[in-house]
């Protein structure tokens, strides 16, 4: 079961004294930090190792048979978890592999007695409150996605982002929502790895720099190893080296997460849900685009001339937005069919307004209205252009990317959004112009 030695290879075995003796060198040999008496039989021979065997909870042999079953140690690691009524986990994960390679980041998870938690990650949160999941992507100022809890949030979330290891999940979360060692073994696959399966148990030196228990999972290319505190049976360290699915290409995942528990008899403030008048969504999807029909966001934005003009000021007409930069090539493609579009409603006497949004440029922000001045002037067109220059207009209008063509009714609704470059835009444009004048009247 254990592979460390203390010292060297016993006499016994090099001199090639009789068998039995050798075997009971080997047994002591087995035993981490147990030295062995001229005779071959065990005896407690490092002090130090000893010492902080003790102070960790428990002598090194004690640490060994807890380790014989590792279907006990992992029950007892279960319960750890299961037992306060409360807890709070401080952990830090650091990837050896990905765009995150090296990095250190920061998991938070509040866990309150009624069962209801938030789990703070990179750039979002989750917080489970009663029946439901809810989902926020920080800067996200505008919507959340509300999921339905099911049995675990594992198994909630799955649909949802048509993954099967869609969020980083500590184990707090993981192993509290457990029904039995079957899904608490299956916690160890920390919401990345699908399938984790308990391969064994030994000890072994833990971070801390003493001994402690060690769970080792199987999983697909590699293996997850749990170190235990031996005096409360939390997990102190998780070192994992596996491959995922993602996007259905295998990418290999390699890291450590260090936690900190803390169990609690209650909560200060109990965990709840703040939409913070956001609008709540139930699709994944629709956090980060247009919802057709949803109000479109308003925005104050001067002309090359100065004027301000807002997007209210403009009700009961429709309203055409094209966002595009200097440096775009298919913006660049683009901008003249806006331009053949913006000639045509003025022509056709038909309620319509049509703009440019400069926006997304690399130039300080000092020089872009000289130089967008400057370009409009040069490439002759005749509709107007607002101008961006803090990019307020990047996260109300879901900006991945330029162009983007953004259609707003009469009643300044979303109605029909482009993006990418379309040589029918004119066409398209006009349909949709015609078609919304002629359902409002």
């Amino acid at each position: 079961m254990m592979t460390e030695r203390s010292g060297n290879e016993p006499n016994a075995v090099r001199t090639g004294r009789p068998m039995l003796r050798a075997m009971m060198t080997l047994t002591c040999a087995a035993v981490l930090m147990v030295g062995c008496a001229d005779d071959g039989t065990p005896t407690e021979g490092d002090t130090t190792a000893t010492s902080k065997a003790r102070s960790a909870g428990g002598s090194t042999s004690e640490l060994v048979l807890l380790t014989q079953d590792p279907e006990v140690l992992l029950t007892k690691v279960w319960e750890a978890y299961q037992s306060p009524p409360a807890l709070s986990d401080d952990s830090t994960i650091v990837f050896k592999t990905g765009q995150s390679s090296n990095n250190q980041l920061q998991l938070k998870t509040v866990i309150d007695e009624h069962g209801n938690y938030r789990l703070d990650l990179p750039g979002m949160a989750l917080t489970a409150q009663d029946d439901n999941l809810y989902f926020e992507q920080v800067g996200n100022t505008m919507r959340y996605l509300r999921i339905p809890r099911q049995r675990s949030t594992q198994q909630a979330l799955v649909p949802v982002f048509n993954s099967p290891a869609p969020l980083l999940l500590t184990l707090p979360v993981q192993l509290r929502e457990s029904p039995s060692i079957g899904a608490a073994a299956a916690a160890f696959g920390i919401g990345m790895f699908e399938n984790p399966v308990l391969q064994g148990a030994d000890v072994t030196t833990g971070p801390g720099g003493t001994p402690a228990p060690r769970l080792s999972f199987g999983i697909n290319g590699g293996r997850v190893d749990a170190y235990i505190d031996p005096s409360t049976f939390f997990v102190t360290a998780l070192n994992f080296d596996g491959m995922v699915m993602n996007q259905g290409r295998a990418q290999r995942r390699a890291g450590q997460i260090l936690s900190s528990v803390t169990p609690l008899q209650s909560i200060t403030t109990p965990v709840a849900f703040n939409p913070q008048n956001r609008r709540e969504v139930t699709e994944r999807q629709q956090m980060s685009d247009f919802i057709i029909g949803e109000a479109a966001p308003e925005f104050a934005l001067p002309t090359l001339d100065g004027d301000i003009v807002t997007l209210s000021s403009m009700r009961g007409q429709v309203v055409v937005l094209d966002f595009w930069a200097t440096w775009c090539g298919p913006c660049m493609r683009g901008l003249p069919l806006l331009n053949e579009f913006s000639q045509w409603a003025r022509s056709s006497g038909l309620p319509v307004r049509v703009y440019g949004v400069n926006t997304l440029e690399r130039m300080p922000p000092e020089s872009i209205t000289s130089s967008v001045r400057q370009f409009w002037s040069q490439r002759g067109f005749d509709f107007p252009t607002l101008i961006d220059k803090d990019r307020a207009m990047a996260a109300p209008y879901w900006l991945r990317s330029i162009p983007l063509t953004v259609v707003i009714d009469r009643d300044g609704r979303i109605a029909h959004v482009h993006r990418g470059f379309d040589p029918n835009m004119n066409q398209k444009l006009q349909t949709e112009v015609m078609n919304l004048v002629r359902q409002s009247g």
